[in-house]
C-alpha cells in the first residue's frame, strides 16, 4: 500500500469537506471535481470514492438509461488511455483514468473492472471489492464480468460471493 503523507491527507479531507458541502446545495460538478481530488490525493479511501459515485449517480438521477447514447462514445478515448496506462503497470493513474470515465457513465462495468484490477494491485483489497460491487446489477449477467468477480472475491477471501458468481458462470 503506498504511503500517504500527512500533508495530503490533510488536504484530501478539506476536499472531501468541501465537495460534500458542493453535494448537499445540488452543485454536482465542483462536488465532482472535489471528490475526484479528494480521491486523487488518498487513492485507497473508500469512502471518498463511495460519495463520489453516490454524486455522480445523483446527478443522473440514480438512472442509468438518463447517461446518453453518447456515453460511449465520449468514454471511449479514455479507454485507450486505461488501457495504455494499464500496459505501463500505473495503477494510480488507472484509477484516475476509471474516474474520468465514471464522471460521464457512473455505471460502467468495464471501467469497474480496470478500476477493480488497479485497486488490487495497489492493495485496496476493500475498495477493488467495491468497486465491483457497485455494478454487479449492470454486470452480473456477463460471463466475464462473473468470471472476474468471482476471481476478486476470491483474492478477498469473500468465498460466499465468489461461490455465488462462480455458481451464475
Amino acid at each position: 500500500m503506498p504511503e500517504i503523507s500527512a500533508m495530503d491527507l490533510e488536504r484530501a479531507k478539506a476536499f472531501f469537506e468541501r465537495a460534500a458541502d458542493a453535494a448537499k446545495s445540488d452543485n454536482y460538478d465542483y462536488a465532482i471535481k472535489m471528490f475526484q481530488d479528494a480521491c486523487k490525493l488518498a487513492p485507497g479511501n473508500l469512502s471518498y470514492r463511495q460519495s463520489l459515485r453516490a454524486v455522480q449517480r445523483k446527478r443522473f438521477g440514480n438512472d442509468p438509461s438518463k447517461v446518453g447514447r453518447m456515453a460511449a462514445v465520449r468514454v471511449q478515448p479514455i479507454r485507450l488511455r486505461i488501457k495504455t496506462a494499464k500496459a505501463k503497470h500505473n495503477w494510480p493513474h488507472v484509477l484516475e483514468l476509471c474516474e474520468e470515465t465514471f464522471a460521464i457513465n457512473p455505471w460502467d462495468v468495464d471501467a469497474s473492472k480496470d478500476a477493480a484490477e488497479a485497486a488490487g494491485n495497489l492493495k485496496y483489497p476493500a475498495l477493488g471489492e467495491w468497486l465491483i460491487d457497485s455494478v454487479m446489477q449492470h454486470g452480473g449477467d456477463d460471463v466475464h464480468f462473473l468470471r472476474f468477480a468471482a476471481r476478486a472475491y476470491e483474492g478477498n477471501q469473500n468465498w460466499q460471493r465468489a461461490i455465488a458468481c462462480w455458481d451464475k458462470v
